[in-house]
C-alpha cells in the first residue's frame, strides 16, 4: 500500500490523493459493485434508523415486523435470511444463523467488540471487587473465565446491555472460538465431560516450557514427524491460532502434567486418546503439529490422519469466518531440526520423490519421504491429492474475484440456481456418464493441473476418477451434489432450453 503523509494542521492537497487511494482499495472488496434487489433498500434504511437511535441489539422478530409493515417488502423467510447474511458480510450487522443465535441481531458490531473488551480489565477492577480476586487472577494469567467473573464485570447497574444479553454474548464467543468450554476425561477415563468454566486462548500469557516444543529424545517414546501448516502470505495473525486452539478445546481434553493444564501462550497439548498426545505451537507464519505416543505401542495412522484433517478443516472455517484470504501449504519438518525454528520445512510436493535431501545442516543428509509422511497421510498419493486439490484448510481460495456482470448478490444467485434445479430435477436422468465426468472435471478445474492434464490425455483410469470424485464428496458435500446435478443436466441437451426458461421465470419472480 502507498504511504501518503498528510499534514493535518493545514489544508493538504495530498488529502485528495488519500481519498482516491481509499476509494480504489475499497472498490476491490468482494461485495463492491454487486447489485442487490431494490426491495431490500427499505428494510436496510429502517435498520440504519434504529441504529442511529442508539439501539445496539434487537430481536429478529422486530426486523420481521418492520419488513411486514413495509409497502415494499421481502416476501419470504429464505430471502430475508439472504438479506441478513449479506448485511453481516458487509459488516453492517452481526447475524449468526445458528441455534441459540439466530433470533438475535447485533445492529452495532462495535457493541460486540466493546463487550469482549470489557472482560479484559486492569488491576483496579479487583480493588473494587475483592470477592472475585481469585477468579480475576485465573483469567488474567491462565485465561480461565468463570461465570462469577463475568457476572461481576457485566453487572446490571454498570453494563445493563451486556448483563441482559449475557447468554447470547457467550454463545457468540463460543461459536467464534474466542472462548471455549474445555472437555476432560471422567474418573473412569472412558468418557469426557464439559468443564463449568471457559478458556480464552487469546488471554494466555505464560511462556511455553522449551521441553514442550523441543522434547528430549527418549527411546521408549515414539513421536511423529512435525507437520507444518505454512501460511503462504508469510503472515499469520495470532487470532487464527487462538481460535484453532479454541476449536481443539471442545474436541479433545487438554493434556495435563503435574495436575497443570499444558496450555500456554502460543502452545498447547491435547490427549487424543489414552496413548496419543497432540502438541500444537505457533511461530511466525507457521502452525506446527506433532503427536507423541505415550506407550510402547505402534502409532495409529487413523488417529493422526483424523487430527490432521480436524486442524485443516478448522483452519479453513476460521479463516472463512474472519473473512481472511489465507492459503496454507502442508510441510514436514526435518527430524534433525528444532521445532522452535522455521528451518528444515519440506513441502509435501517435494516428498512425492522417494528421497529428499535436507541442506539446512552443516552436512546435507538424505530423508526417506515415506518415513516422514506415514504418520499423517495414508500414502504418498493421498498427500499429493490433498496438497494439490485445494482441500479444506490446506488451501483457501485467496482470489475471491467478483464477476464483472453482477445481476444480484451471490446468495440471490444461489437461491435462483437451487429453485431452477428443484423444478427441473424430477425430470432428470439419474445416472452419471464417465465421459461427462471427465469433461466436467477438466472444464471446472475441480482438481490439480496434473490430474486435469492426465484426464485430457486419457491417462487417468475410471477407477482413479471415481476415487477423485469420492475425495470431492468427502471434502465438500454441497459441491459434490451440485457437481452431480450439473453432470446430469449436461447429459440431457433437451433440458437446457427448459432450464433457461425456468431461470428467466425465477429471475422475474424475484425482482
Amino acid at each position: 500500500m502507498d504511504n501518503i503523509a498528510i499534514d493535518n494542521t493545514q489544508h493538504d492537497p495530498r488529502l485528495e490523493d488519500l481519498k482516491k487511494r481509499i476509494f480504489e482499495l475499497a472498490s476491490h472488496q468482494p461485495h463492491w459493485g454487486e447489485e442487490k434487489p431494490a426491495r431490500w433498500i427499505p428494510l436496510e434504511e429502517a435498520i440504519m434508523k434504529i441504529k442511529a437511535s442508539g439501539v445496539k441489539v434487537a430481536p429478529l422478530s422486530l426486523i420481521e415486523d418492520i419488513n411486514r409493515s413495509s409497502s415494499i417488502k421481502i416476501e419470504d423467510r429464505d430471502e430475508l435470511e439472504m438479506f441478513l447474511n449479506f448485511q453481516h458480510d458487509i459488516g453492517m450487522i452481526l447475524y449468526f444463523n445458528a441455534e441459540g443465535l439466530k433470533d438475535t441481531i447485533v445492529l452495532d458490531p462495535q457493541w460486540m467488540i466493546d463487550a469482549l473488551k470489557s472482560l479484559i480489565t486492569d488491576h483496579r477492577f479487583i480493588e473494587q471487587n475483592p470477592t472475585v480476586t481469585k477468579e480475576w487472577y485465573a483469567f488474567n494469567n491462565k485465561g480461565k473465565l468463570t461465570h462469577e467473573l463475568i457476572d461481576a464485570i457485566w453487572t446490571k447497574k454498570d453494563k445493563p446491555d451486556f448483563h441482559d444479553n449475557k447468554k447470547y454474548l457467550i454463545l457468540v464467543m463460543e461459536k467464534l472460538h474466542i472462548i471455549a468450554k474445555p472437555i476432560s476425561y471422567t474418573m473412569d477415563g472412558k468418557s469426557v465431560k464439559k468443564e463449568d468454566y471457559y478458556l480464552a486462548p487469546c488471554i494466555l500469557k505464560q511462556k511455553t516450557p522449551k521441553e514442550m516444543i523441543c522434547p528430549k529424545s527418549d527411546p521408549a517414546i515414539e513421536r511423529t514427524s512435525v507437520l507444518c501448516f505454512v501460511c503462504k502470505g508469510k503472515f499469520l495473525p495470532p487470532p487464527i491460532f487462538h481460535r484453532l486452539v479454541g476449536a481443539c478445546l471442545t474436541h479433545w481434553p487438554i493434556a495435563k502434567q503435574n495436575n497443570e493444564n499444558l496450555i500456554y501462550c502460543g502452545c498447547c497439548a491435547f490427549d487424543i486418546d489414552e496413548y496419543h498426545r497432540l502438541t500444537l505451537h505457533f511461530l511466525g507464519h507457521v502452525i506446527f503439529a506433532r503427536i507423541t505416543i505415550m506407550a510402547d505401542i505402534s502409532h495409529s495412522s487413523e488417529l493422526c490422519s483424523e487430527a490432521r484433517q480436524f486442524i485443516s478443516d478448522n483452519l479453513f472455517k476460521i479463516t472463512e469466518n474472519l473473512g481472511q484470504s489465507l492459503e496454507f501449504e502442508p510441510h514436514i519438518q526435518c527430524p534433525d531440526c528444532h521445532a522452535d525454528s522455521l528451518e528444515g520445512m519440506i513441502s509435501v510436493p517435494r516428498l512425492q520423490k522417494e528421497k529428499v535431501v535436507c541442506k539446512v545442516h552443516a552436512k546435507p543428509h538424505t530423508l526417506v519421504s515415506q518415513q516422514l509422511l506415514k504418520f499423517w497421510f495414508d500414502d504418498v498419493e493421498q498427500a499429493a491429492i490433498e496438497d494439490k486439490s485445494g482441500g479444506k484448510g490446506i488451501k483457501v481460495d485467496e482470489t475471491r474475484k467478483v464477476p464483472e456482470k453482477k445481476l444480484c448478490t451471490s446468495r440471490v444467485k444461489e437461491k435462483l440456481h437451487q429453485t431452477v434445479l428443484n423444478r427441473c430435477l424430477p425430470n432428470l436422468m439419474t445416472f452419471l456418464n464417465l465421459g461427462v465426468v471427465m469433461v466436467y472435471i477438466q472444464q471446472h478445474e475441480l482438481f490439480d493441473d496434473v490430474t486435469i492434464r492426465d484426464i485430457n490425455e486419457q491417462k487417468t483410469t475410471s477407477k482413479k476418477i471415481l476415487h477423485l470424485i469420492e475425495q470431492l464428496k468427502q471434502r465438500d458435500q454441497d459441491t459434490y451434489e451440485k457437481f452431480k446435478e450439473c453432470l446430469i443436466l449436461a447429459k440431457r441437451e433437451d433440458l437446457k432450453k427448459t432450464l433457461e426458461e425456468e431461470e428467466k421465470k425465477v429471475a422475474a419472480e424475484m425482482k
